[in-house]
This record gives C-alpha cells, structure tokens and sequence, in this order.
C-alpha cells in the first residue's frame, strides 16, 4: 500500500511540475493573436509589423495578464472565459512577455519594420 501511495504521489508531483513549467518556444507565427490557455500563450513566439495591433485572448478559466519584461506593455489582469486586450506596437524589437500572476508564463513578440521579411 505504501509503494502504490508513493508512485500516485510521484506521478502527481510531476504533473504539478509539467503544469508549471514555460511553455516550450517553438519555431516564430505571423499573425496578430495571442490565445492564454492551459498556463502558456499561444504562439510563444510571434512576429509583426511595426503599426500592428496584437490581441491577447484569455481562453482559459484562470486569470492571465501579457506584461512585458521592459514594461513597455501591460494587458492588465485578464479573466479567464474570453477576455481581451489589445497591444499596439510601434517599435522595432523583440519583446519577452510574461504573467503577472504565473511568471512562469513566458513568450516573445518580434516588431519588424514595415516592408522587412520575418
């Protein structure tokens, strides 16, 4: 009984953990919408143009915000169940974002200048 109660724990504890964890980076999106869902924002990794406007969608149950690292963006706290914000960005760059709230949330936006291929 205490063998089969230590293996249920160490199988809970490691998706307690995996539920926590960043969200894997994958290769860089197009596009101009961000979707918080399950603990990560989905892409991970966008791309834009200078003048775009980017929405992030709080698809989940939980509470999410897209705060940037260098602070040039904040979406505010976003409940769960569908709701908005939207980012415009007029700035070259890369931009890490993460939740206020689960920093462990983590994921990037790439500004490219009008005209430039991604």
């Amino acid at each position: 009984m205490r063998r089969a109660s230590l293996a249920l724990l160490g199988g809970l504890l490691a998706v307690s953990i995996a539920s926590c964890a960043p969200a894997m980076m994958g290769p860089p999106m197009t596009g101009t919408a961000v979707s918080i869902q399950d603990f990560s924002f989905t892409p991970s990794s966008l791309v834009v143009t200078a003048g775009q406007t980017v929405t992030f969608t709080n698809n989940g149950m939980a509470s999410h915000s897209a705060t940037a690292d260098d602070g040039s963006f904040d979406t505010g706290v976003l409940a769960g169940g569908g709701q908005k914000a939207s980012v415009t960005f007029t700035k070259v760059g890369t931009f890490a974002y993460f939740c206020k709230i689960h920093p462990g949330m983590k994921a990037t936006i790439m500004v490219m200048a009008a005209g430039s291929a991604p």
